[in-house]
């Protein structure tokens, strides 16, 4: 699975160092540096949003050994902050086509969220973005969130 954002900025989390590249023209962009992605695994697959944020120590930065799950019942969380900035046309795509059940939480006001729920088991038109892939606009600074819960590997190849 590769999950990227990607506008004006493209991160590829394939974990090769981080690279950016401007796909058009813009006044301010994000660099690679500015986010980081971290991971935690909810093997007990009890805990919502609220829960998560109770164990942001439990969260570590996401690297190549630990986005391979192989065969889980495990949910997988990965959070990632959008700096206090402007970035126009921003966007998460994780190109897993067929996780089963993935919710996509984003800042909006205050300290509170708006969630976006769709997944391979969930109807098509659920995507914000109608893709092969699942593709989020990014549009707001903060910490956004997202949820995998599959019955079956969870890779990045």
């Amino acid at each position: 699975m590769h999950v990227c954002l990607k506008g004006i900025i493209f991160f590829n989390l394939c974990f090769n160092p981080l690279t950016s590249v401007n796909v058009e023209a813009a006044s301010k962009t994000l660099a690679p540096h500015d986010v980081t992605f971290w991971v935690f695994e909810d093997k007990l697959r009890k805990y919502g949003l609220d829960d998560i944020h109770q164990k942001d120590a439990e969260f570590n930065p996401l690297d190549h050994s630990q986005i391979s799950y192989n065969l889980t019942e495990s949910v997988i969380w990965i959070k990632f902050k959008i700096p206090d900035q402007s970035v126009s046309e921003l966007y998460l795509e994780l190109s897993a086509s067929t996780i089963h059940f993935l919710d996509f939480f984003y800042p909006y006001d205050s300290g509170r969220y708006r969630q976006i729920s769709t997944g391979f088991l969930r109807n098509y038109y659920t995507r914000p973005i109608l893709s092969d892939r699942y593709v989020f606009p990014v549009e707001n600074p903060g910490w956004h969130y997202i949820r995998l819960e599959s019955g079956h590997f969870l890779n990045t190849d």
